[in-house]
């Protein structure tokens, strides 16, 4: 400990001497970046000779010269600058697109599908659209009408417009993960019994899920895990104005499932389930 003091005070005594054979030499050598080494070997030389600094080592200067070396070159133009530039997006101006392949299981059947997603930079909302290897499928993973114009039956308008466009497409089938809106009701049930209620008519308990049923869907398989969400625990009660005083399963406002919270590790995460339904 006190040799490293030591040389710590030593490179304190004589810092003005390392910058000024550092500018000299940096500046008639700054095109010779494969002699680094040699760069810091001629600085701890002329340290020696010029101003008698016996007591900085080599491995002092070395250190130095590496992390002056970008510095300068930053300053003379030619080095790349590190910086943080927020963006801002208007509606509508700019969005993300990605494609590949992927594979999925629906109903138990492994399928390899082409998948295309398309990503609104402002609002953070995404459109995907998964077709088959040899093109049979259009899959939607989402769709969201604003608050302020639900009740028009623009969802139903919106599905309609999927399958025509499936159609057009020559794709023979739809698939769809299907959030039922009447699940919140039953959190505590499991999503695989939930989906197999029904009125009188045989049509489903669920009025999503009916939707999908008039329009000639099929039920395929339950989702238990289409989305999974996690927070801190304050993050977790401000979102549901509720307060969780202790670690354990709670149901949330609109939750489908239950909020599961873990206040030792400042943790909570929801698992919602959903349905995956096919349109053929």
């Amino acid at each position: 400990m006190a040799g490293a003091a030591e040389e710590a005070g030593a490179a304190g005594d004589h810092a003005g001497s390392v910058q000024a054979v550092d500018r000299r030499d940096a500046a008639g050598g700054l095109g010779r970046a494969a002699q680094a080494a040699a760069h810091g070997e001629r600085i701890f030389e002329r340290l020696l000779d010029e101003h008698g600094a016996n007591e900085i080592s080599y491995q002092m200067v070395r250190g130095y010269v590496a992390g002056r070396r970008e510095e300068i070159r930053v300053q003379a133009g030619r080095g790349v600058v590190e910086a943080f530039v927020p963006q801002t997006h208007k509606p509508g101006a700019e969005a993300e697109v990605d494609f590949g392949d992927v594979t999925v299981r629906l109903g138990g059947e492994v399928m390899t599908c082409y998948l295309f997603a398309f990503r609104l930079s402002y609002s953070g909302k995404a459109v995907r659209r998964e077709q088959g290897t040899e093109a049979n499928t259009l899959v939607i993973c989402g769709a969201v009408v604003t608050p302020s114009l639900k009740g028009r039956g623009l969802a139903g308008e919106t599905l309609k417009a999927l399958r025509q466009t499936a159609e057009e497409a020559g794709l023979v089938q739809v698939i769809a993960p299907v959030r039922p809106t009447m699940k919140a009701q039953y959190p505590l049930t499991p999503i695989e019994t939930f989906m197999r209620w029904s009125r009188e008519d045989g049509m489903a308990l669920d009025p999503w899920i009916r939707t999908h049923q008039r329009l000639g869907a099929e039920i395929l398989a339950a989702a238990p895990t289409s989305q999974t969400m996690t927070g801190t625990v304050a993050e977790w009660e401000q979102w549901t104005g509720m307060t969780f005083p202790e670690s354990g399963d709670y149901v949330i406002p609109g939750g489908l499932s239950l909020l599961r919270v873990d206040r030792s590790a400042d943790h909570g995460v929801y698992r919602e389930p959903n349905i995956w339904m096919r349109h053929s």
